[in-house]
């Protein structure tokens, strides 16, 4: 039974040997094969493309082809070489100089580090018939049509075919032919117009016509031409409102993507609105040089204050073209600093914590803090302090009635700006002083009453350890009568000690609940 197994498998090796295009035989294994396909063809070009090599020791395609005419279309190392490509990541390849209306056969050969090589499908194509007695005349380019990004093309129209339509071609060598980039489709017209190309670039074109077969039928002359030099896109100009003070404006701009940038020109003046202008060099006004492009905003300094300015960003390119002025007007301040939001924070029985929001200024501040029995606070009120910092608690140990406070902000020019004025809204929390309010089982608590018209409820909160506070999920009672200053606790066990405060709820200016605690009072059942 060993003996004809033995003899099949002798057989079958000696046959794959024999048929082999290569000899693969030996340590090292052959690289894989690529899929060749034909991509494009023209009366002279066939373009290809295949895929990628999958092989680390991938050492370079060969591009092989043979004339058919009716001989065999298996391309090997003995047809004509196209070229060799050594970065596996060419996959593709225009090959030029073909007869046109003759067939051809392509073949892609990888070889490997170790010198093995396997050779891809072969793909055969025909070129198409000779435009030679069909040629569309496309006329030279009328400079007047030429801008920095964009033309126009004329050509005569095809005769003798029936035509679909004319498709464009452009490149920006003289090679161009219908394996390039189309700019364009257009039906019967003969005339097309170009754009988004680049400034100061050298561009080809060929017009080729189509039939109703989608055919290639006819095919023009090359003609080419220069685009315009650029003047660079102009920038978008504004202005940075939270970086302008009494003395200094910063404005701000979009960055230039101009290809061959050399610098932003910044102007600056004080002349009518009404006056515009287009270039720098037009302006009366003091000049700014940036040369990185990825600069995007300058400050100017030691301005007037109370004055109107005017700015204009410019692009200027390596050539010295300059863009159209981007104008942004700003008005310096008038030395009066930004007023601050004053809060009450939290108050109790010793005190009234104050805090309000840092001033925009961008020279040095400072804070005074004004107090008042009544609401209109101003500087002829006592001032309680000269600060920097954003807060300010005023101790009241001797429980002062109701109080107003205003914060004025004091800038570098000693100028004021005058903040709301908020109130302390003091809400006390005591014993009864009557000796029977408290029991075995009970006790009362009270509070002055409420002076916030927007109020909303008193919360107690109530604990057997000291530290009520708002980690309290729920109160312990919630009275939501304004005029009511008392509660009397029940329920209580004797002989304990239970520790109160109270919280009063109001809707503040901006229509949400502001709440302030009192101070934490204990008592002690009998």
């Amino acid at each position: 039974m060993q003996k004809p197994l033995l003899t099949v498998l002798s057989l079958t090796i000696l046959l794959a040997l024999h048929c082999a295009d290569y000899d693969v035989l030996g340590s090292e294994e052959p690289p894989a094969p690529v899929t060749l396909r034909i991509t494009a063809v023209t009366d002279s070009s066939a373009s290809l493309g295949w895929t990628q090599s999958p092989d680390e020791d991938f050492l370079s395609y060969t591009v092989y082809h043979k004339l058919l005419n009716g001989q065999s279309q298996n391309v090997d190392t003995s047809d004509i070489p196209v070229d060799t490509l050594t970065f596996n990541v060419d996959t593709s390849i225009v090959v030029f100089g073909l007869d046109p209306g003759t067939p051809y056969a392509f073949r892609v050969f990888v070889r490997n580090t170790a010198g093995l090589v396997s050779p891809s499908n072969t793909a055969d194509t025909m070129t198409l018939q000779d435009f030679k007695n069909k040629n569309i005349e496309l006329l030279p380019i009328d400079s007047n049509s030429i801008t920095d990004s964009s033309l126009a093309i004329d050509w005569q129209p095809v005769t003798g075919i029936s035509l679909r339509h004319y498709i464009i071609y452009m490149d920006t060598t003289s090679k161009v032919d219908s394996s390039k980039d189309s700019a364009g489709t257009r039906l019967a017209n003969t005339q097309m117009s170009i754009n988004s190309l680049q400034p100061d670039q050298q561009y080809y074109f060929k017009v080729y016509a189509v039939d109703n077969n989608g055919l290639l039928q006819a095919g023009s002359n090359v003609v080419g031409t220069e685009t315009a030099d650029g003047i660079p896109t102009t920038v978008h100009t504004q202005l940075d409102s939270n970086r302008l003070s009494d003395s200094s404006i910063t404005i701000t701009w979009r960055k230039s993507t101009a290809p061959d940038f050399r610098r932003y020109i910044i102007s600056i003046d004080t002349t009518a609105l009404a006056d515009t202008f287009a270039r720098q060099d037009t302006a009366d006004s003091s000049t700014f040089f940036i040369f990185a492009a990825s600069d995007t905003a300058l400050t100017f300094s030691n301005l007037q204050r109370d004055t109107e300015y005017r700015f204009a960003v410019f692009v200027e390119d390596v050539k010295n073209n300059i863009s159209t002025g981007s104008i942004v007007n700003a008005r310096t301040k008038d030395g009066i600093p930004d007023p601050v939001r004053l809060h009450v924070s939290d108050v109790t029985n010793e005190a009234v914590l104050l805090t309000w929001n840092r001033a925009i200024e961008r020279g040095a501040v400072t804070y005074l803090m004004y107090v008042s029995s009544d609401t209109a606070v101003d500087t002829t009120d006592e001032l309680l302090d000269e600060v920097s910092d954003t807060t300010f608690a005023y101790e009241d140990t001797a429980g002062l009635p109701q109080l107003w406070f205003a914060v004025f902000v004091k800038n570098s020019t000693g100028n004021l700006a005058k903040s709301n004025i908020v109130a302390d809204f003091p809400v006390f929390v005591s014993l009864n002083p009557a000796p029977d309010s408290i029991t075995d089982s009970s006790a009362t608590l009270v509070w002055t009453q409420s002076l916030d018209s927007g109020f909303q409820v008193y919360k107690i909160y109530r604990r057997t350890t000291p530290g009520v506070f708002n980690s309290l999920r729920a109160p312990h009672a919630a009275i939501s009568e304004k005029f009511t200053n008392y509660f009397t606790d029940t329920g209580l066990d004797s002989a304990t000690t239970y520790f109160y405060r109270l919280r009063h709820e109001s809707v503040n200016a901006h229509g949400n609940i502001e709440g302030r605690w009192s101070n934490e009072i204990f008592v002690t059942t009998k």
